[in-house]
């Protein structure tokens, strides 16, 4: 059996349906490229990307490649590359699809570069140089990190009478917090959004337990009473009327961002990723102008109970010259000028003098979560790798919780049938 083989319906859980990468077109005339690097996102970033890219280019000498695409087409792409043996010199992955492409060799471990001097780590904190290893080997380099976090928004907060979340807190805290709302505003107004399938989130709840959704190894590794905790959660919080009635949630998840209950100040409270503050405070103003701010979740504040999240640079196995690749990545996440550019579009860099550096620069709610990953990156832990079928199982658990939200199925019986359906598709840890 061939370990490399991947299937069409892997190749569609890396990505989604979609598009091939766009590349940059050059003159008949024009020097051969060296290497090439390729990155996900629209057209914005592209400009960046290419922009930085230019610059690496002055300082060395060299032409670079340039591959880009939005996310779900971009990694069906390169699961097509990486099966033809095609990928591009460096790779721009998220910690949701490292184990997929390490495990089948096809990314270079890096650490003889980083033992030699090439990609200089110094200046990283040990916590974020973790986050870019599988099995205590190094595949990546993170070009910006972040973490689950809660936004809220104060303006709700002091309508309602109700005191923010203190850093120190427990899950009933939060649960009963949220439930404070109820009756303190306007009909068709929250507590919080719903937030049961936000896989996130559901990572730093399982920190309480001193477990997490996938081992070392990838298997599952929560109990059927974690994830009966995690659904009773948010069935209480529906039927207290804390967060949306099942028809008003979904409507909200497929409403546009800027269009959704917490963009328009519906809601008091949200979960997602620290450095996404500055585009939710841009959908605010489109509408009440209510000023957001960012509190741990629940237990989060604890030492190892944050958890990491980012973007990151690898090299592909089948890279031309590893080590003009090295050089590249070494660049990116240590060079001033280059910072001066970047700024965070991943969220905090890397290395922590160029952070100290461009915070400054920084708008006011980039300032805001600058500040806090200072405090939570250091104390935070990794986010487990996902397994290869990672997105087979958060697939299971969406539909899962659709099932508790629209009273389908009991929360037990949702649980049972998860841990049933699941050991088709991945290991349990014992």
């Amino acid at each position: 059996m061939n370990c490399n083989r991947l299937s069409r319906r892997s190749l569609l859980k890396l990505g989604g349906a979609g598009l091939a990468m766009a590349s940059l077109a050059r003159p008949a005339f024009a020097q051969a490229d060296a290497i090439s690097v390729s990155w996900f996102g629209g057209n914005a970033r592209a400009d960046l990307y290419n922009k930085l890219v230019d610059m690496f280019e002055e300082v060395r000498g060299v032409s670079v490649g340039r591959q880009y695409a939005p996310y779900n087409d971009y990694f069906l792409k390169l699961g097509t590359q990486a099966v033809g043996g095609q990928l591009p010199d460096i790779v721009n992955v998220t910690h949701r699809e490292l184990r997929g492409l390490s495990d089948r060799g096809w990314m270079l471990p890096l650490d003889d570069f980083i033992a030699d001097g090439t990609i200089d780590l110094s200046k990283f904190p040990q916590s974020v140089i973790d986050s870019g290893k599988v099995g205590g080997v190094t595949y990546t380099i993170s070009t910006g990190n972040s973490g689950p976090v809660v936004f809220y928004n104060e303006a709700l907060f002091d309508e309602a009478g109700v005191e923010p979340l203190p850093d120190a807190t427990t899950w009933a805290d939060f649960e009963a917090k949220v439930l404070e709302f109820v009756g303190k505003l306007p009909d068709g107004y929250y507590g919080a959004t719903d937030g049961s399938k936000n896989a996130n989130m559901f990572e730093v709840f399982l920190r309480q337990f001193d477990t997490s959704m996938f081992d070392g190894d990838g298997r599952i590794a929560f109990k059927r009473e974690h994830l009966a905790e995690w659904y009773g959660l948010w069935q209480r919080l529906r039927d207290g009327g804390g967060i949306p009635d099942a028809a008003t949630a979904a409507q909200d998840e497929s409403n546009p961002e800027p269009q959704r209950l917490f963009s328009t100040g519906r809601a008091a409270i949200m979960s997602t990723n620290a450095n996404q503050l500055h585009i939710w405070q841009a959908y605010q103003e489109a509408h009440r102008n209510d000023p957001l701010n960012i509190q741990y979740l629940p237990h989060a504040s604890e030492p190892g109970k944050s958890v990491i999240v980012g973007a990151y640079f690898g090299i592909a196995n089948n890279s031309r010259d590893p080590k003009l690749a090295a050089e590249l990545i070494n660049w990116w996440v240590n060079d001033e000028e280059m910072a001066r550019v970047f700024l965070n579009e991943h969220g905090r860099l890397g290395n922590s003098d160029l952070q100290a550096m461009v915070e400054p620069m920084l708008p006011a709610p980039s300032q805001i979560v600058s500040q806090f990953l200072d405090e939570m990156v250091p104390n935070a832990v990794t986010f487990p790798n996902y397994p290869a079928n990672g997105a087979d199982i958060t697939s299971l658990f969406n539909a899962k919780s659709d099932s508790v939200v629209f009273g389908m199925t009991s929360v037990d019986q949702t649980v049972e049938e998860f841990f049933g359906e699941v050991a088709s598709i991945a290991e349990i840890a014992a």
